[in-house]
């Protein structure tokens, strides 16, 4: 009877041992980050987008040891960005800086080689932005009085902004639909929006509220397509004021692929929370004219499938 005690001890201690010893093995396994993470932005550099990955990216890499570089892949409403990262390894090296916006669904006359909803894991928010409207202050004075041409000549002002499928083309739509009618001439990124707006080839100029910092004296800023105004630009009306009431938001954050280790997950949710609570950071994304808000993983993600019922019951009903 001993010796079959002392045998199921010995089996006892040898199970637990190796438990133990698989344990500490997984634990030593996971070493992360170990080389240079990349975050790929749907827009050409110079753009909101672009600038605050790399706000990010200049705080993350301090925390984590690695170098983290910004990658532009711009086209497509930002299709060709998601598509690399779905594409791409799910060993953490790869995030997406998420633009959520209607390019990104499929409809009755486009298809999408991916499902935005399920392809990625959402990691949290990093700002938030409304989108304002600029006009040149040589040629209106007032917002009225480019509200009242915009009435009275339906179509024939053009207005320069990212795709029909972004955030500035969906509001600029939803504009539409409420009677402040102009013609969205679509480009890949803010920055050559803008360039082309400072060369008058465009009359209008549709911008992250973000811009408003860096707006050039000679802009007036007309309205921000938000249900309140922003403290960035307290004097600037909102478009409902000034009768077309439209409110669409850009929700800024970060996801990766999905499939990706949950722990590598954990580990950004934790190095994003760290990043926006930066007193430091939060000044320069202030001084950048950044409205830095961030949102955890499960908010984040929830606001992300919101945001996508939104579009898929406004583009395919």
């Amino acid at each position: 009877m001993k010796k079959i005690i002392a045998l199921f001890l010995v089996v006892l201690m040898a199970v637990s041992l190796v438990a133990c010893t698989q344990q500490n093995a997984k634990e030593e396994e996971f070493k992360y980050p170990t080389s240079t993470i990349t975050i790929v932005v749907g827009y050409s550099a110079g753009g909101a987008m672009d600038m605050n990955a790399r706000v990010f990216a200049e705080y993350a890499q301090k925390l984590c040891g690695q170098s983290v570089i910004v990658s532009n892949m711009a086209g497509a409403s930002g299709a060709i960005a998601v598509q690399s990262v779905i594409n791409g390894k799910t060993d953490g090296t790869i995030m997406l800086l998420n633009d959520p916006n209607a390019g990104l669904i499929p409809t009755k006359d486009t298809n999408v080689p991916f499902d935005i909803r399920k392809d990625l894991t959402y990691i949290g928010s990093q700002s938030t932005d409304a989108r304002v409207l600029y006009a040149k202050s040589s040629r209106f004075a007032t917002s009225e009085e480019l509200v009242k041409y915009v009435t009275e000549h339906p179509g024939e002002l053009t207005c320069g902004g990212t795709g029909a499928k972004t955030d500035a083309g969906m509001a600029l739509r939803l504009a539409k639909e409420k009677g402040f009618d102009v013609k969205h001439v679509e480009y890949s990124g803010e920055a050559d929006a803008k360039a082309d707006f400072m060369g008058d080839h465009v009359d209008l100029l549709m911008m992250s509220a973000s811009s408003v910092a860096t707006a050039e004296p000679d802009w007036l800023t007309v309205a921000i397509f938000a249900s309140e105004r922003d403290d960035r630009c307290p004097n600037v009306p909102t478009l409902g004021e000034l009768g077309y009431d439209v409110n669409w938001l850009t929700l800024r954050g970060y996801s990766m692929k999905a499939g990706t280790d949950q722990r590598i997950i954990d580990y950004w949710v934790d190095i994003l929370q760290k990043v926006t609570a930066d007193p430091e950071y939060q000044e320069k994304m202030a001084n950048l004219g950044y409205h830095a808000q961030a949102f955890g993983a499960d908010e984040y993600t929830k606001m992300i499938a919101e945001r996508y019922e939104t579009l898929d019951k406004f583009l395919n009903n």
